[in-house]
């Protein structure tokens, strides 16, 4: 079967969470024996700024999004032509069925055609489902006008899962029944990413000691705390951003390839992020970390994850900064006890779904 995957997908988003997400449902789709095609959805912008700006973007783009592009070609080969709002009911002809998600599909202000997310232009003789779809928030952040169109749209779903706690009350508000699914990435295991590193050709980092800093939001405070934590742990900070370089009067960084983001992770003594998904490779290859909370961004997915493996009390705020001088010991049998339980149920979901 055909199964055409809306989400968030953007080399130029330079987005490893994203990319990883869509690896892992492009790829148990493909051991489920369906063909995968992602669904080449194009957000209309505006664009300008003259020559200049032209010309920065261009080699800000070639140093950011290059090791995206070409992991995106390499692993993630079935793509549709680009489609845009008004020209996206022209994939019913050639796709089976139509699955959205996971990271954020369903935020408003993350997804500007929020209908078109929600499958507006699929005909009703095609299955649509939800695999793990993400508001990103506790709430719905849809203008009021549009919630009942909203509404009208999700009860055609024939299969509805969630990521988040949250999530599963909004579509309640909605009037769906929901499933509280894990992220995509948890459906594969920690050998499928290990692979994913040897068949690039990345080696372990031997016989060196780190500290693996992974900040969307980076803010003086947060810097301090990792590196007075260094200190007193007598190690290094690696940051998994890149490397500075200044282009054109403006700083970028020239970004890891996905398979060497992913191993400076498998390999650090600690990781500390905002990022719900470096949180979630942490889980997957059994590691310390400290996860520093992000209210702009949303808290309910990070919340709903730690909370449901029992690791709530790794999401900090600076207030307790000042309580951490080690890092933290995870009983990590514990936790799998739990995240097996619902992975088997999240796979057992997908499957049935697909039915």
């Amino acid at each position: 079967m055909k199964i055409g995957i809306l989400t968030h997908h953007y080399p130029e988003n330079r987005n490893y969470g994203a990319m990883l997400q869509l690896f892992a449902t492009y790829t148990t789709l493909s051991k489920l024996g369906h063909t995968p095609v992602v669904i080449n959805y194009k957000f209309l912008k505006e664009s300008g700024g003259g020559l200049k700006a032209s010309i920065r973007n261009f080699i800000l783009n070639s140093l950011g999004t290059k090791p995206f592009s070409e992991f995106s070609a390499k692993y993630l080969p079935n793509k549709t032509k680009e489609v845009t709002s008004a020209s996206a009911a022209d994939l019913n002809a050639s796709i089976d069925l139509f699955l959205v998600g996971s990271d954020q599909v369903w935020r408003y202000s993350y997804v500007p055609d929020i209908e078109d997310f929600f499958f507006s232009f699929v005909d009703d003789n095609h299955k649509k489902i939800s695999y793990a779809a993400s508001f990103g928030l506790d709430r719905l952040e849809v203008p009021a006008k549009d919630v009942d169109r909203i509404k009208a749209l999700i009860n055609r779903f024939s299969s509805v899962s969630v990521r988040e706690v949250s999530g599963v009350k909004i579509c309640e508000d909605l009037g769906v029944n929901a499933q509280l699914v894990l992220d995509p990435v948890f459906l594969l295991d920690e050998k499928d990413y290990t692979d994913l590193i040897k068949k690039e050709g990345i080696s372990d980092v031997k016989n060196e000691r780190y500290i693996a800093q992974m900040l969307l939001d980076v803010e003086p405070s947060h810097i301090n705390f990792i590196n007075n934590l260094a200190n007193k742990v007598n190690t290094k900070v690696l940051n998994l951003k890149g490397k500075k370089y200044p282009v054109l009067g403006r700083i970028t960084n020239k970004l890891y390839t996905i398979p060497q983001w992913l191993n400076f992770i498998k390999n650090s003594e600690i990781t500390i992020t905002d990022s719900f998904h470096c949180v979630a490779f942490c889980l997957i290859f059994k590691k310390p970390f400290i996860c520093i909370g992000n209210p702009v961004r949303g808290m309910a997915r990070l919340e709903s994850l730690l909370g449901l493996v029992g690791l709530k009390h790794l999401l900090i705020t600076e207030a307790d900064f000042h309580k951490i001088d080690d890092i933290p010991k995870i009983d990590y049998q514990a936790v799998y006890q739990k995240l097996n339980a619902v992975r088997n149920e999240s796979f057992e979901f997908l499957k049935k779904s697909l039915n």
